[in-house]
């Protein structure tokens, strides 16, 4: 499995102790949207998005207008477009609060990384 990272508040750190746990798991930073199409045809990422409490997985990309997520909202309206039209099967987003702890971040989306 590869998962993308879009954006997170303290990537680095978050991103050094995700690699630990999951050294099975290809983690990407990943800022241009029009690249997605060769990441295959189902879609993990993970992003900062506004307006959360704890980490979310959204597995419905309908459920997040496209303001809050922090890496940009032409990232969500292309990547529902792309599911739309047939170049991408799914995606699932594990939201991350802005300005979140780091380490309670690591543990909610390993959590979620696990039960995928």
């Amino acid at each position: 499995m590869r998962v993308l990272i879009f954006h997170l508040d303290n990537d680095a750190a978050i991103l050094s102790k995700l690699r630990k746990r999951f050294p099975e798991i290809g983690f990407k930073k990943h800022s241009v949207s029009e690249e997605l199409e060769d990441e295959g045809p189902d879609i993990v990422a993970i992003d900062t998005v506004k307006g959360l409490q704890t980490v979310t997985l959204f597995e419905n990309l309908s459920e997040i207008s496209p303001g809050r997520a922090l890496h940009g909202s032409e990232m969500v309206i292309t990547l529902r477009i792309m599911i739309s039209i047939g170049s991408l099967k799914s995606v699932r987003l594990i939201a991350v609060p802005p300005d979140y702890d780091g380490d309670s971040a690591v543990e909610e989306i390993s959590s979620i990384l696990s039960k995928l």
